[in-house]
């Protein structure tokens, strides 16, 4: 295995493998992971790692290529009683891999328990996992979350009850919805630049302050993605990239904010491209239907279309 960091314990806060970026890589993975635990998303997970990568599990189980890794996860999810509730530190970077501390509350067998530990993680050229080795324990009952690993964004209060577990896809045969990540970054930029007077006529964004009328800097775009992505994370906000199904291209956005008057239970922001304005009472309505049958919300703040 690679060495990873440095003698005062993975010191280093930047790095990269043959031009890749080692943190992006690991933010990928860390925010991958916060969203898909509690969902139980085999999918997800699995696809962060490469063909032929090896997972480590406690350390002494080795779990080797993408179907091991899918067998442990199948394996170890059929214990969750109920979806976990996971939280994970900023990982520590090197040159070679990274870091990750986390910390789940989790239901096995009906008996709650904490399990925490660290992650080691290896990455190829790509920003794929080649090695991932996983330091654990397990103490029966749910244990508070120490301050270093929530993230500032814990301190406001979640938008959803503990119990619920977000969706991680809405898909029809017009769009397809996943949570924003800074990876959607270029094609989001794109999408919203190229539609400025378009979502500022868009109903909820009128006589708001976003977009802004002289756009922004792709770098300056990329830090939004990131603070929705973690906003998502901590549960505290949650906001969806509106994909077209053939060629994955952003095409337009979807907002749940914490309720801006009283009444609400959350307040509910929609756009779509210039070239798809068409889309966007369907994008409504098919959002709204969401919103009322697969989440906890009854008082929905989302301005109506007139189209629809």
């Amino acid at each position: 295995m690679a060495r990873i960091g440095q003698a005062d314990g993975l010191s280093v806060l930047s790095g990269s493998v043959a031009g890749m970026d080692v943190r992006e890589a690991a933010l990928r993975w860390v925010r991958t992971w916060a969203v898909a635990w509690p969902a139980q998303d085999i999918d997800a997970l699995v696809a962060l790692q490469t063909e032929d990568g090896i997972h480590w599990a406690s350390m002494f189980r080795p779990y080797r290529g993408r179907q091991g890794l899918r067998s442990y996860l199948a394996e170890s999810f059929e214990e969750e009683s109920v979806p976990a509730r996971c939280w994970f530190a900023d990982p520590a970077v090197s040159e070679a891999g990274a870091s990750a501390e986390y910390w789940a509350h989790c239901v096995f067998n009906g008996d709650p328990v904490t399990v925490s530990g660290v992650t080691i993680l290896v990455f190829d050229a790509d920003g794929l996992v080649s090695e991932a080795r996983d330091y654990s324990d397990v103490q029966k009952g749910h244990h508070p979350v120490p301050a270093h690993i929530r993230s500032d964004a814990d301190s406001r209060p979640a938008l959803v009850p503990d119990s619920f577990v977000p969706p991680l896809a809405l898909v029809t045969e017009d769009f397809r919805l996943v949570p924003l990540q800074p990876e959607h970054n270029v094609s989001d930029h794109a999408a919203w630049m190229g539609s400025i007077e378009h979502i500022r006529r868009t109903p909820g964004f009128v006589g708001r302050d976003w977009p802004p009328i002289g756009g922004m800097a792709l770098g300056l775009n990329l830090g939004d993605l990131r603070r929705h992505a973690d906003e998502f994370v901590s549960r505290t906000a949650f906001t969806y990239t509106v994909l077209d199904p053939s060629t994955g291209e952003v095409i337009g956005c979807v907002y749940l904010k914490p309720p801006s008057r009283a009444g609400s239970d959350v307040d509910v922001l929609s756009w779509v491209r210039a070239d798809r304005a068409h889309l966007d009472a369907p994008l409504h309505t098919a959002v709204l239907t969401w919103l009322t049958s697969a989440w906890p919300f009854t008082a929905i703040n989302y301005a109506p279309r007139g189209a629809e």
